[in-house]
């Protein structure tokens, strides 16, 4: 059941049944007996088979709160997504690919994520809300797949990040590579027609943001402030906040700037490796196409 608080329920079920396994042509056979794990997702619900949640996450329910047994049934509540975006992943470990465009315009997603000036603006959002699902549920195969997807997305059209974006983003409310590729990629292709670089090109302390903090994430603004600082070789601007630098801020005070953004500087490989997954940003014959210039 969902409370009002909005607890997505969980119920893992001993109940098998014969599901699909590829042979090697590439098509399905009935074959294989696995266990089914049923999620009920804001009264919507949905079934995935067990043996792909362990494929990809020995964790994948640590944010699950234990709520009882009943016979062969044990039933869990997390707050980690909602029913539009938990259909966007049932999709992804079923097929092996995000949903599309056309595919996500059936869902019953929120009016936000048709807003701002990207080409497949409901891809993005779902890419968006899928890397979160993704850390909640130590998915770093789906972490990655997503960050893959929005740093070729912006690649090829050309442009940082919308405003509608930058606030979906940083509503996050840990410390990601996402958070950092959006303020790399804001920061790299800005542009002086753009309402934020007046206030980018002239700041010299945190306060010369005041009108902009009405509009755009603190945090957003503050990694974007500490970048033009570190850029413009002051490494302790005035009035910024008590916070740690990013890996991303010590690179460039110590490095300088840098000319290219790298997807693998985004991707955690070590973490995807334990589960078997091999990211071509990694293979040097296609690493030059996962890097923007």
């Amino acid at each position: 059941m969902v409370d009002k608080a909005g607890d997505m329920k969980v119920v893992a079920s001993d109940n098998e049944v014969r599901t699909n396994s590829e042979n090697d042509s590439g098509h399905c056979s009935l074959s294989i007996t696995q266990k089914l794990v049923n999620f009920e997702v804001d009264d919507e619900f949905f079934t995935v088979r067990k043996d792909l949640l362990d494929r990809y996450s020995c964790a994948w329910n640590t944010n699950m709160k234990f709520d009882f047994e009943d016979g062969e049934d044990i039933f869990y509540s997390v707050y980690i997504t909602s029913a539009f975006v938990f259909k966007g992943f049932v999709h992804w470990i079923h097929h092996q690919e995000l949903p599309s465009e056309d595919l996500i315009k059936t869902y019953d997603y929120p009016e936000e994520w048709n807003k701002g000036e990207e080409d497949q603006r409901l891809s993005c959002s779902m890419a968006i809300d899928l890397y979160c699902l993704g850390r909640d549920m130590q998915m770093y195969r789906l972490m990655n797949e997503t960050m893959k997807f929005l740093f070729m997305h912006y690649k090829n059209q050309r442009m940082p990040l919308s405003l509608s974006r930058i606030v979906h983003i940083f509503n996050m409310e840990e410390n990601t590579p996402l958070l950092d590729f959006c303020v790399d990629i804001h920061y790299k292709w800005h542009n002086k027609s753009s309402q934020l670089w007046p206030a980018i090109e002239a700041c010299t302390s945190w306060d010369d943001f005041e009108e902009e903090k009405g509009k755009y994430p603190h945090q957003f603004l503050f990694r974007i402030f500490r970048r033009h600082c570190m850029l413009n070789n002051n490494p302790h601007p005035t009035g910024q906040n008590p916070r740690q630098s990013t890996s991303q801020d010590t690179a460039v005070s110590s490095n300088g700037p840098s000319t290219a953004l790298k997807l693998s500087d985004y991707h955690d490989h070590n973490l995807a490796r334990k589960f078997r997954y091999h990211c071509p940003c990694q293979d040097p014959a296609e690493a030059k196409e996962y890097v923007i210039e």
